[in-house]
């Protein structure tokens, strides 16, 4: 709402996934982690857990270097705002503290992941929407390849949806559409967002009504595909940590 977007896809859409130069991204996601840590109220029982989990993390990072391990090699997967803390300016969980921490028994079971399961449609949705849908939209193009395949790909996509399923719509609705997705993010000075492609799509593929092409558009944005497991399962290499928050 601070930002005048509708929603906070959009908002991460305009101002981060469209940056290009070079590590602009990483220092975009930095700044706005920093940012959320200083607006965050730690005296909360929300906060102080993500304070636990946060030496936590830090203590494994730790312990992998000291193992041998060189920092290049330690990939941890979180948010923006817990990155902000994971550093070695701040200190690791202590003995004392993890001997406090409650330990439960757990197990794990692997499943081949699928593109609705990651989606917002099945109440989860995996980090911003724009990451998980522009291999559908695009045809596996990053958002920093957007401008001209994005923007021929995604209608020709939908459009094809659209006539597998009997309704046909003409090559000019299809420039239309991409057209007025291009003139609403012009008055943001950007590129279409997601929500641009779509609010197009139901404006000129869908002719005003949103049901005509709600099933089209599902199937591009979030699509059918079902993961895989390997027969034997595949060990990381050994030189490298994996941690997730």
């Amino acid at each position: 709402m601070l930002a005048g977007e509708p929603d906070y896809e959009t908002y991460w859409e305009r101002c981060f996934e469209q940056l290009r130069a070079e590590d602009t991204y990483l220092n975009a996601a930095r700044s706005y982690g920093s940012e959320l840590r200083s607006m965050e109220d730690f005296s909360t029982r929300h906060a102080a857990e993500n304070l636990v989990r946060e030496a936590y993390m830090r203590r494994k990072i730790q312990q992998a270097i000291a193992d041998g391990l060189k920092p290049e090699q330690i990939l941890v997967v979180t948010g923006a705002f817990h990155a902000m803390a994971l550093g070695s300016d701040l200190p690791p969980m202590t003995d004392e503290e993890l001997a406090k921490l409650r330990k439960r028994e757990s197990k794990m079971t692997l499943m081949p992941y699928s593109f609705f399961k990651l989606s917002s449609q099945s109440g989860y949705g995996a980090g911003p929407i724009t990451r998980r849908l522009t291999s559908k939209w695009c045809g596996g193009a990053s958002t920093r390849t957007w401008p001209l395949r994005c923007r021929l790909c995604s209608w020709t996509n939908v459009a094809r949806e659209l006539r597998a399923s009997g309704t046909f719509r003409s090559t000019a609705e299809v420039i239309e559409a991409v057209r007025l997705a291009e003139a609403m993010a012009d008055m943001k000075n950007s590129l279409p967002t997601l929500r641009e492609l779509q609010d197009a799509a139901v404006t000129l593929l869908g002719q005003g009504d949103r049901s005509v092409v709600r099933e089209s558009l599902l199937r591009v944005e979030v699509g059918t595909a079902i993961g895989e497991l390997a027969r034997v399962s595949v060990r990381p290499p050994s030189r490298m940590i994996f941690i997730a928050s």
